[in-house]
């Protein structure tokens, strides 16, 4: 099966390829939802797709058949033949569009339904925590603080603030301590402020520098343009910062 991917999106890139070569238009604006037409994007998309998948398939790193780390390391050391993701601009994603003809076009969480809804969400420690001990300040922008913690603490930007459910908890505990203010909720200003809402990302530039970086210590590949595992890591964790609206020159910011 994933030899059959593989084949599929090489193929998909080649044909790409020839159709941008010959200028073709035959795909309008208005029949694509994602790029709008731009096949150029389309081909960045396929081949950073690919990455993804061949990042999937480290544990058949050695299948000869498969070839992982030679593919993988063709992609990155070919960007005329196989172009990627340059910025968060070439993401693979759905925008919403309230406006538009489309049925779905309008966020799922918006100011139509928060009131049924909005208080249903509360966050899991799965990922509330992640943050947290790492003083991560994504929890700021994706999650409330737990009212019940915060108190008349006016300064409500403090890790300790912040607490997920257990994933395994019983519905009925989780209801009870969440209605009690005990954990922290989906931040609700942010996701039910209007009608747009943020992009759905499916493929982004965040991933495919993550996997870079992982490719590069795996020794798969040597360095993109000589940059290290490190600066493609650094530069997934900048991206993801600015994809929240969080100011990473700011003097303390590590």
């Amino acid at each position: 099966v994933f030899q059959y991917i593989l084949n599929e999106l090489d193929t998909a890139n080649t044909d790409l390829a020839s159709l941008i070569a010959s200028n073709d238009n035959s795909l309008s604006a208005s029949q694509d939802i994602y790029y709008h037409g731009n096949l150029a994007a389309w081909q960045k998309l396929v081949n950073s797709f690919k990455l993804r998948v061949l990042l999937s398939l480290s544990n058949k790193a050695s299948d000869a058949a498969l070839n992982v780390p030679v593919q993988f390391s063709s992609i990155i050391n070919n960007p005329i033949k196989y172009p990627i993701f340059a910025s968060q601009s070439d993401d693979f994603s759905f925008v919403y569009n309230p406006g538009g003809t489309n049925t779905y076009s309008t966020y799922p969480f918006n100011p139509s339904n928060f009131g049924s809804i909005a208080g249903r969400y509360n966050m899991a420690s799965t990922y509330v925590s992640a943050l947290t001990n790492l003083s991560d300040p994504r929890v700021f922008i994706t999650c409330e603080p737990a009212s019940a913690l915060v108190g008349s603490d006016p300064n409500l930007a403090q890790f300790k603030y912040f607490v997920g459910a257990s994933t395994g908890e019983s519905v009925q505990s989780m209801y009870g301590n969440a209605s009690a203010g005990l954990y922290s909720f989906i931040n609700r200003r942010r996701y039910y402020s209007n009608f747009t809402g943020e992009p759905d990302v499916l493929v982004g530039y965040k991933e495919m520098c993550f996997n870079i970086a992982e490719a590069i210590i795996r020794g798969w590949v040597v360095g993109k343009n000589n940059i290290d595992a490190e600066t493609w890591y650094k530069e997934g964790i900048t991206a993801s910062m600015s994809f929240y609206g969080i100011d990473i020159t700011q003097s303390n910011f590590t």
